[in-house]
């Protein structure tokens, strides 16, 4: 009986000891996830209950517009003076074009605040009271003198220091004050602070945020301010790396389902299988595209035959835009790989450069990421039914940057690592998730 006993003793250490090395590696990183909200959903603030499909998708395309033509996307690509990046945001003021919002609240009590989701941004910040000139808000603004847990920065410490040129203290007074610019010359000014945030069900503490007091430019009334998502030491990933590893993926429901609300996770359940591809500063390489040809087959290796259009640019994935863009050599190569397969002549529609007038059997089209990540796009993806004309949702651009936008990515769990610089596409149904 006493060696029953011992055994068992031993055996319930023995088990005890793997619970306790399986938790070890698994409480390394938190794990919790939230909702995004569409910005013409219902949830939303800025619902217009007189907008139809048609209203929506015309409004989508001119955000999308305007997003790019009034920033062209200068200083997110390589090659540019560190300073102007470190001054200057690329994105032209999300709170207008951002297609995505996330809630969080700011504080001690909690105070709700709906703001853009940007992932092409490294600043967060909401406005702030008091205000010297304040954009109008539907949403109460947060009052930092009710907030226990809000403390100004001071000049001379290293979170006012990692500005760079968006620093502009007031010595007088000792506190760290920035001025964030945006290529629309729009720009947010106010006090950098330390803050407690809730995100989900769970706070953090000591995060830095921007306390906005003076703001230029045109915002909606509706939006309290911006959620950085980008690779910037102030973003809010960057901020919760050390509990969540660099990790977080979302999940963009298709437009045609737009009340349903996206997910995005962080930490150990936003670790997405499959092939990566690197990250670098923010910005991935692309490699080529594919478009199915069945009229030309050429066999490769593959169950299905593709014409390959080979390419190499920086590209962006951007939440904020509905459109993609892509440099015009590739887009007039695809275009005509295009006319191949569709055989009829496209035409201009509506901000639009490449619509039928009768519903295409459009290919398949696989855009190559290096490292052999890709994303597979099928009709839902590619091409909109606006008003009885089908469009692709592709632009081309003389400035040579690819934009990968939104449209593109929905119905993709895409994962991000941080620490690791890569970026993960996996197709599911962002519905059930």
């Amino acid at each position: 009986m006493v060696s029953i006993v011992i055994n068992y003793l031993v055996i319930l250490v023995v088990v005890l000891q793997l619970l306790s090395v399986s938790c070890s590696n698994t409480s390394k990183l938190i794990s919790f996830s939230t909702h995004l909200i569409h910005r013409d959903s219902l949830e939303s603030p800025l619902y217009d209950s007189s907008t139809n499909k048609t209203n929506f998708l015309e409004r989508a395309i001119l955000r999308s517009s305007s997003r790019f033509y009034n920033a062209k996307s200068i200083s997110k690509f390589p090659n540019n003076n560190a300073n102007e990046i470190n001054s200057i945001d690329s994105t032209v003021s999300v709170s207008i074009y951002s297609e995505y919002l996330i809630e969080i609240s700011i504080g001690t009590p909690p105070i709700k605040q709906l703001v853009a989701l940007d992932t092409g941004s490294s600043k967060v910040w909401t406005q702030c009271l008091p205000c010297v000139n304040c954009f109008r808000q539907t949403q109460p603004k947060f009052n930092s003198k009710r907030s226990s847990s809000y403390k100004i920065l001071t000049c001379g410490g290293k979170e006012c220091k990692k500005l760079g040129n968006a620093k502009t203290c007031e010595w007088r007074y000792g506190k760290c004050t920035y001025t964030f610019k945006y290529l629309d010359n729009s720009s947010s000014s106010g006090d950098l602070a330390m803050e407690t945030f809730k995100l989900g069900n769970n706070f953090f503490r000591k995060m830095v945020y921007g306390c906005s007091k003076n703001n230029i430019g045109e915002y909606y009334e509706t939006i309290a301010g911006i959620a950085g998502f980008g690779a910037g030491p102030h973003s809010l990933i960057s901020q919760l790396s050390d509990m969540v590893g660099g990790k977080f993926a979302y999940c963009l429901v298709h437009y045609l389902k737009i009340n349903t609300r996206s997910k995005i996770s962080f930490g150990a359940s936003a670790i997405v299988s499959g092939r990566s591809t690197p990250l670098v500063s923010e910005y991935i390489t692309l490699e080529g595209i594919s478009v199915e040809n069945m009229a030309f087959p050429i066999m490769v290796g593959h169950e299905k035959t593709y014409t390959r259009i080979p390419f190499r640019s920086h590209a962006i994935l951007d939440t904020g835009a509905f459109l993609s863009y892509l440099p015009t050599g590739l887009y007039q190569q695809l275009k005509n790989a295009l006319r191949s397969v569709i055989r009829a002549e496209p035409f201009e529609n509506y901000h639009l450069k490449h619509c039928y007038r009768f519903d295409p059997n459009f290919p398949t089209l696989i855009i190559h990421f290096s490292g052999g990540a890709e994303l597979v796009l099928t009709k839902r993806n590619t091409i909109i039914n606006n008003n009885g004309v089908w469009c692709l949702v592709i632009h081309p651009t003389n400035s040579g940057e690819t934009i990968i936008g939104s449209l593109f990515q929905m119905d993709y769990m895409i994962g991000y690592d941080l620490e690791n610089k890569s970026v993960s596409f996996k197709a599911v149904n962002c519905s059930n998730h």
